[in-house]
């Protein structure tokens, strides 16, 4: 089922550049707080810093392109196949997953012991997340470790690839003159789904949430509709499917095509414009920056990178890069968890106040190390071990499997 693909080393790294954003957006406040440095360069990172959460965007839209290009996604209407995709996509996603939520733990039991209650992390919340479910209940979506909310949104995705992934495909069939202009249009269709709640938000006004760029703190009182908005899988949907579309485009670029190896007249123009647009974020509804809004520039980024070319994509190919971007997903779903530990350790060992430089510097190195590690000597051994397992035991039972 799986089709026999050059690797795309400059996907692979920039992967953990995006991760670094979210991470970095997570610790915002501490590192705008002790930044040093020239006034001017301060303006230009904060509003970079503060939107990193559009890191996500660009991973549900890399997530689409990354299946479909290594997927022949006509081969998943067969049950075996669809079966087989489920099981390599749950033993690659859920080791890391459920060890961050097992990192929590000790925490939320603290909490009960001292009489402490937090509706964050209690049971019923816990398991909606290791089923995967909490971005569906409203309240629950950041419950426990909080970014886990990207990869309940990620298993439906991976749920109806089979179904829309072919859907999208028939749009690709005939000739390459006539399947461009229609997946252009499907893509062009598919942003404008994206954006019609958050334009909702904005149009009739959500509390703190659709009349302004909003802070972290702001968000706290925007309600339940803010946070559909933000996580429901239903709604992010059109932003992976667009990653499908992209693929499907990218793999009817001739081998001997002119495109190869200038990748970079793709994404240099792409990132220009998600800068230009980033760095004025404050002055953009928030809703819509969240979302969909560039998920257009995110695309033509990724298509660019995925044909190479350039000192960028030459930079992010580097073996290094490449290791740690095949490691950015544990670092993604780890950072909250080691946060929280490395935080106890500074207020009750060190006895240090865990904010500032020096807290964002350790906190960095921990979770970048760390996440190698894990990824290297536990995920990776655990993915192998998992899918063979689970492929094993399926096909015993569903003896068609076999074949």
């Amino acid at each position: 089922m799986s089709t026999d693909k050059r690797q795309l080393d400059a996907l692979t790294g920039i992967r953990f550049f995006l991760a670094l954003w979210v991470v970095v957006y997570h610790q915002a406040n501490s590192l705008l707080e002790s930044f040093g440095g020239p006034a001017l360069l301060h303006r230009a990172l904060e509003p970079l810093i503060l939107t990193g959460y559009t890191a996500v965007s660009v991973f549900f839209i890399l997530s689409g392109f990354v299946l479909t290009y290594n997927y022949d996604l006509a081969t998943l209407r067969r049950t075996r196949n669809a079966v087989r995709f489920g099981i390599a996509r749950f033993s690659r996603i859920y080791p890391a997953y459920v060890t961050g939520l097992l990192l929590l733990v000790p925490f939320a039991i603290y909490r009960v012991i001292v009489g402490v209650v937090v509706g964050e992390t209690g049971m019923t919340k816990f398991i909606l997340n290791a089923c995967l479910l909490q971005s569906w209940v409203p309240g629950a979506e950041l419950s426990w470790n909080y970014p886990g909310w990207s990869l309940s949104d990620e298993a439906f995705f991976y749920a109806v690839l089979p179904v829309a992934g072919i859907w999208i495909a028939r749009v690709a069939t005939g000739s390459v003159s006539r399947a461009v202009p229609r997946l252009l249009g499907l893509a062009a269709v598919l942003w404008v789904l994206s954006l019609v709640m958050p334009f909702f938000a904005i149009l009739r006004p959500v509390p703190h949430f659709g009349d302004a760029a909003a802070t972290d703190m702001e968000l706290l009182g925007a309600g339940a509709w803010a946070g559909v908005i933000r996580y429901n899988p239903l709604l992010r949907l059109p932003e992976f499917c667009i990653g499908v579309v992209v693929a499907l485009l990218y793999r009817m670029v001739p081998a001997g095509s002119r495109l190869w190896k200038r990748g970079a007249y793709f994404y240099i123009p792409a990132i220009i414009i998600i800068l230009s647009v980033l760095v004025n974020g404050a002055r953009i509804p928030y809703p819509i920056v969240h979302n969909g809004l560039l998920a257009p520039a995110y695309a033509v980024m990724i298509f660019g990178l995925a044909l190479e070319g350039g000192v960028l994509a030459r930079f992010l190919s580097r073996p290094v890069l490449v290791f740690l971007g095949s490691a950015s997903y544990t670092m993604y779903i780890l950072h909250a968890p080691v946060s929280a530990w490395l935080t106890l350790i500074f207020v009750h060992i060190l006895q240090l106040v865990p904010d500032g430089l020096f807290w964002f510097v350790c906190y960095l190195c921990v979770v970048v190390g760390l996440s190698a590690l894990v990824f290297k000597f536990a995920e990776e051994p655990m993915h192998r071990w998992l899918r063979s397992k689970l492929s094993t035991w399926v096909e015993d039972r569903i003896p068609v499997l076999r074949t």
